[in-house]
């Protein structure tokens, strides 16, 4: 665990308007970092939330921190790694922590999802958490003990996660077969191979850095903003 100089300029800095934008938005009193790339937790301390942040994450040396409530725990750039196994370990002990979780990840975000539905929590589609890291996403429970939820409600928001998952799943899948598409192209034309020219040839916008280097962000920019039949069956 690290505590961090909420007096460190630098720590709190980065993070500023992200960190505002959260209070006054999500307005947690209470928060668990777990391993963020962005120095979240430095900047809500010295604003004066609780903030418990922890580095690395070995989840059996984690159950203490898991012992107490948070109104938020978040998670940036940090859980990509992690196996199935250990995902639906994290997921279980989240949901079982906190009421409102955000998560940056790139990978198996449908798993991610489909975890956390099996634990009542749901994909807010309506909360744009993109402003806090490019893939950042948030979950919420849903209790009709408290929020006056109807067990119809319920039901239309089990199958709308259902079918944002899909939407999700379908998403992968256009970026895993315009990854392939684009490492056809290269092979059948070596001479548009930017390593063969020094990177000039650009698809779009920022597709290419330099000499045998993709920018993964701009293929998955492409993949979301083409209609799906661009890509055939």
């Amino acid at each position: 665990m690290t505590m961090g100089d909420p007096n460190n300029s630098q720590d709190t800095g980065l993070s500023a308007p992200i960190v505002d934008r959260l209070l006054d938005e999500i307005r947690p009193k209470t928060v668990l970092d777990l391993a963020s790339r962005l120095p979240v937790a430095q900047a809500l301390r010295s604003r004066g939330v609780d903030v418990l942040r922890v580095e690395g994450l070995d989840l059996r040396s984690l159950e203490p921190d898991f012992d107490r409530k948070y109104d938020l725990i978040i998670s940036l750039g940090a859980v990509d790694h992690l196996s199935d196994e250990e995902r639906a370990t994290l997921a279980a002990r989240t949901c079982a922590s906190a009421r409102d979780v955000i998560l940056s990840v790139e990978a198996s975000r449908s798993r991610w999802v489909e975890l956390f539905t099996q634990h009542g929590f749901f994909l807010d589609i309506d909360y744009d958490a993109t402003f806090i890291a490019p893939f950042a996403i948030r979950f919420r429970t849903i209790d009709s003990r408290t929020s006056g939820t109807t067990p119809d409600q319920l039901d239309r928001a089990q199958e709308e996660a259902d079918h944002l998952r899909r939407v999700v799943e379908e998403k992968d899948r256009l970026i895993l077969d315009l990854n392939f598409r684009l490492l056809t192209i290269q092979r059948s034309h070596p001479s548009q191979d930017p390593a063969c020219h020094g990177g000039s040839w650009r698809p779009s916008a920022g597709a290419w850095k330099g000499p045998g280097t993709r920018s993964e962000s701009s293929v998955r920019t492409m993949a979301s903003i083409a209609p799906p039949d661009r890509f055939g069956p």
